[in-house]
C-alpha cells in the first residue's frame, strides 16, 4: 500500500490500516508526536486516538500557514521523546525545520512510502537522520 492523500488519509479504512503500521513501528519511548501539514496531522491524530498509551501531539505550522492565534509554544512532556510523523519527505526542509524547532527532543522520523517521491524518499530521510542524529523509520 502506498500512502497518498486521497486514498489513505481521507478514507477511514485506509487510514486505519496505515495507522496500525505506524503504531507497530512506534518506539516505546516516544511520548509525543509532531506533524506539520494535513496529512501528517491526520496520521498523528489517528495514532493518538488508537494507541494503547498516552501520546501528545504538537502541530508545527508551516511558515506560510496562518493560525487562529499567535501561539507557537508547546509544553513538552516530562523527559520528552518525540517522533516526527509524515507521509513522505521530498526536499527535507520541513523535517529539518521541525528538528531545529524541537531542539533535539525529536529522536525519530517516521515517514511513509509515498507515490509522491518513492525514488528519493528514503535517501533524503536518511540524510536528514544522519545530519540531526535522528533515527529514521520507514513505514511501508
Amino acid at each position: 500500500m502506498y500512502i497518498t492523500y486521497e486514498k489513505t488519509f481521507y478514507r477511514g479504512r485506509s487510514l486505519k490500516a496505515i495507522t496500525k503500521r505506524f503504531l507497530k513501528e512506534l518506539p516505546k519511548d516516544v511520548n509525543f508526536l509532531i506533524s506539520t501539514g494535513s496529512s501528517g496531522c491526520a496520521i498523528a491524530s489517528a495514532m493518538i486516538v488508537t494507541a494503547d498509551r498516552h501520546l501528545r501531539h504538537c502541530v508545527i505550522r508551516k511558515d506560510n500557514e496562518d493560525s487562529h492565534s499567535g501561539l507557537r509554544g508547546f509544553d513538552y512532556p516530562r523527559k520528552p521523546v518525540g517522533a516526527f510523523v509524515d507521509d513522505f519527505i521530498s526536499t527535507g526542509n520541513t523535517a529539518k525545520r521541525v528538528l531545529e524547532e524541537c531542539e533535539k527532543r525529536v529522536k525519530y522520523i517516521m515517514v511513509g512510502t509515498s507515490k509522491f517521491s518513492p525514488e528519493d524518499n528514503e535517501a533524503t530521510a536518511r540524510q536528514i537522520g544522519n545530519q540531526y542524529k535522528t533515527k529514521v523509520i520507514l513505514i511501508k
